[in-house]
């Protein structure tokens, strides 16, 4: 079986749906598959040579200008290319948003996974760019560009084969949106590493590193934009410092609302125990998990959220609000907390809980990572999607 993954991000330039598209290569090539990735040229210098001798990645040089459109046009022209010279068997789109140009006069059905609802993005965070002044929410408009990465998700998952959607939230507003037939979609999620994420005490290294404070701590990692709820978080925070004053907040990430963010944590007089951290390596992130206490992800928006598994692969239980897809992940008072949007006190009321019950907090850790290892281990999701390459091959 000769299958193509077709990814605007690939690793050393890490994103979700990169991370995706590496480890579904990596596991795919445990099975025996002959499977192959045309990437953009952000991922000239693959870790993953390291990590297998096999790996042969076709790389695209992008042209000057607009990016993500010279990608999309060049992946279409090299497929049609090589099927003439050896044809290709499946194709897969592992990034939501790469529908400008897809392969025509090919007889390989075409797969994509559906990460993110952009329709559903562009209402909500739409919404909360639109609070901040108008001037703002057409910059969100401009630099995010939701109109036309809706417009690029909807053109691709009406023109492919089938579509893996990562949760029941996700496929349900490909139906309601996208006008999709259910029938044409699988619900895979998205699967972690259980190796590289798991508990560990040994992080003293990074701790050093980045002068990260030994006192008790706990977690935000993801974009600093609109739609992640960081406001609420910051204002849950300072409410939580009246009560607990020594504990840290970790925010892990970067985006347009860092200065915002910033000068919120003064006006608090919270700004000496939130700690923003910005982008951290990958090496780093799994020891960042471990010296944390927990996860807190307050968005307003998740199609699944990645890092809930990352935390709960590490033990660590999870605070999230009750929207999109989350709930499927998040087990309430099982593996974690959940919360409604934007509301500081039931966010405040959660990091309380945790932090002043250890042995609640130790439970829902272990249980986090037994459902982890039993259900999104990256060696079951690719078998799952393998499983959907059979259908279409036998």
């Amino acid at each position: 079986m000769r299958v193509y993954l077709i990814s605007y991000e690939f690793p050393p330039a890490f994103g979700g749906e990169g991370t995706y598209t590496f480890e579904l290569f990596r596991h795919l090539l445990g099975v025996g598959i002959d499977v192959r990735v045309i990437t953009a040229n952000q991922g000239s210098k693959h870790r993953g040579r390291k990590l297998d001798p096999r790996i042969s990645l076709i790389k695209i040089i992008n042209k000057p200008g607009l990016k993500l459109y010279s990608f999309c046009q060049a992946a279409e022209k090299k497929l049609l290319r090589i099927n003439k010279r050896d044809p290709i068997d499946i194709i897969h789109y592992t990034n939501d948003y790469c529908g400008l140009f897809l392969p025509r006069g090919l007889e390989a059905p075409f797969l994509a996974t559906i990460h993110h609802p952009y329709a559903v993005e562009r209402k909500i965070c739409g919404y909360e760019a639109v609070k901040d002044g108008i001037n703002n929410y057409i910059g969100y408009v401009l630099r995010r560009r939701s109109w036309l990465l809706e417009w690029s998700e909807r053109r691709l998952c009406r023109s492919a084969d089938s579509l893996i959607a990562v949760s029941r939230f996700t496929a349900q507003s490909l139906v309601n949106d996208y006008a999709i037939p259910d029938q044409k979609i699988f619900i895979i999620p998205d699967g972690v590493d259980v190796k590289k994420f798991s508990p560990n005490d040994d992080y003293d290294n990074v701790s050093s590193r980045l002068n990260l404070p030994p006192e008790t701590a706990v977690l935000f990692v993801g974009r600093l934009d609109y739609g992640k709820g960081l406001e609420y978080l910051i204002k849950a925070f300072a409410m939580v410092l009246d009560e607990v004053p020594h504990v840290k907040l970790f925010i892990v990430g970067d985006g347009v609302l860092k200065r915002k963010l910033i000068n919120l944590s003064k006006d608090l007089q919270a700004e000496k125990n939130i700690l923003f951290l910005g982008k951290v390596s990958d090496e780093d992130l799994p020891k960042i998990y471990n010296m944390s206490e927990f996860l807190i992800l307050p968005s307003l928006l998740e199609g699944l959220g990645i890092v809930l598994l990352e935390a709960m692969a590490c033990a660590k239980p999870c605070i999230a609000t009750n929207v999109g897809g989350i709930p499927e992940i998040v087990e309430d008072k099982k593996t974690g907390l959940l919360v409604p949007p934007a509301d500081p006190l039931a966010l405040y009321e959660a990091i309380y809980a945790l932090l002043t019950d250890r042995k609640l907090s130790r439970e829902l850790g272990e249980n986090g990572r037994k459902k982890v290892e039993e259900n999104y281990s990256w060696s079951i999701i690719a078998q799952q999607i393998f499983n959907v390459y059979k259908m279409f091959c036998s």
